[in-house]
């Protein structure tokens, strides 16, 4: 089984999420794309938040109906920071056996530049490939092209990591634009999958009225 991860706060997810994990699963042939949503601190949490509990609801609604989309609550279990290298280990024992090659990460064309900072990204770089997807206003790195595996060393790093620059859909939607539309009455219906828009409505997210 080939596995990608796409992490996030999924607050609320939106349709870019899931076409972005549509494209990494039908143009690169992952079978599963799994969703970890992320643990927010009572001290840092936004004031427009959904509880954790809410957000892995909703994410949950939504990959079930797509066939390939998976959820794991590891790092909401985890609580306090999560790494992403630890959600990486934390990910291969638990699917020891079962993966074909690395599991893949995909972060935005917008790391590119500062993926050395994440903690331990040497490591990343050596414990997974790294899918990178196209954002507004990012081009494709100088030695890199769009279409195959390539070796990269990101900025700032020393250790090669195999990485492909995805040719996805830019859906120019955000989660912090879909919460101000919420509370401010404006339209929002369809930049959710049916089953996200239905809970948020139901459960009176965002101050949805």
């Amino acid at each position: 089984m080939r596995l990608a991860v796409l992490g996030g706060a999924f607050n609320p997810p939106h349709i870019g999420h899931f076409v972005l994990a549509d494209a990494v699963h039908t143009e690169l042939g992952f079978d599963r794309v799994l969703f970890v949503p992320s643990f927010f601190s009572l001290h840092k949490q936004e004031e427009d938040a959904a509880p954790s509990s809410d957000r892995f609801a909703m994410i949950s609604a939504a990959a079930g109906e797509s066939g390939f989309a998976v959820v794991s609550d590891c790092e909401l279990k985890r609580g306090g920071v999560s790494y992403t290298i630890d959600t990486l280990h934390m990910l291969a024992d638990e699917y020891a056996g079962r993966l074909s090659g690395k599991p893949a990460l995909i972060i935005g064309a917008d790391w590119i530049s500062g993926f050395y900072s994440w903690h331990e990204a040497e490591e990343i770089a050596v414990a997974a490939d790294i899918i990178l997807a196209c954002r507004p206003g990012f081009s494709v790195p100088e030695g890199l092209s769009s279409g195959s595996w390539q070796s990269f060393v990101f900025p700032g790093m020393e250790t090669a990591a195999n990485v492909f620059c995805l040719e996805n859909p830019e859906i120019a939607v955000s989660s912090s634009d879909i919460r101000r539309r919420i509370r401010t009455g404006k339209s929002w219906r369809y930049l959710v999958p049916e089953p996200v828009g239905r809970y948020i409505v139901e459960h009176n997210l965002y101050g949805h009225l």
